[in-house]
């Protein structure tokens, strides 16, 4: 089995939370009440804005010119997000110009400390913040409506683009870990798995310092 596919499997049985988790289910619905939609403009503006700093980093670190180009084809997706994040933001009168909650405080923080554990390392946890998107919103996709305010969002994260990156960035996994993922690597890509639902529970549920 390849090294991306022994990730995945390792952290199979966070699989099923990712897919039900009830914040994902009332973004698709339209559900999701206000409070925690503007939650989650504040929460996903902070976190983008360190997570464009991570892969600059990892792009910085990368072994082969191929490495890095694989990974840069993301940039230009999170600027999207971004900028997608402050139109809605001006367009629903919400200040994203505030602290944002300790979970995504810490999961950034941990995302920039991997890059001090070497390359693979903080690929296994790119290859794993990605997956857990991709998955999570294109589960919910047909749920959804064009219609929906969220819809936008649920587009992004669950398109062909999307797809294909994620599918080179599995191979770089797999180029790296030629004999299997190292244990540094199966920490770090379950990690972010538990991050991330942390991320949307957070957000869901409302966290307070």
């Amino acid at each position: 089995m390849s090294a991306s596919r022994l990730l995945l499997a390792h952290s199979s049985p966070l699989w099923p939370r990712v897919l039900k988790h009830p914040f994902v289910h009332a973004v698709a619905d339209g559900s999701l009440d206000r409070d925690a939609f503007a939650r989650w403009m504040v929460a996903d503006y902070a976190y983008n804005l360190e997570y464009r700093r991570f892969l600059a980093g990892l792009i910085t670190i990368a072994p082969t010119s191929w490495d890095a180009d694989v990974i840069a084809e993301g940039l230009p997706s999170h600027k999207g997000d971004i900028e997608l994040i402050r139109q809605v933001a001006v367009r629903h009168g919400i200040d994203l110009d505030v602290e944002p909650g300790p979970t995504v405080i810490g999961f950034s923080a941990y995302l920039h400390s991997l890059l001090q554990r070497g390359y693979e390392v903080a690929l296994a946890a790119l290859f794993s913040s990605e997956m857990v998107y991709y998955d999570g919103w294109s589960s919910v996709r047909g749920q959804a409506s064009w219609e929906n305010l969220y819809w936008p969002f649920i587009e992004t994260w669950s398109s062909q683009f999307f797809a294909d990156w994620i599918a080179g960035l599995s191979r770089l996994i797999d180029a790296s870990a030629p004999d299997g993922p190292s244990m540094p690597m199966f920490v770090a890509f379950d990690r972010v798995v538990r991050f991330e639902l942390l991320f949307w529970t957070g957000i869901y549920a409302g966290e307070t310092w």
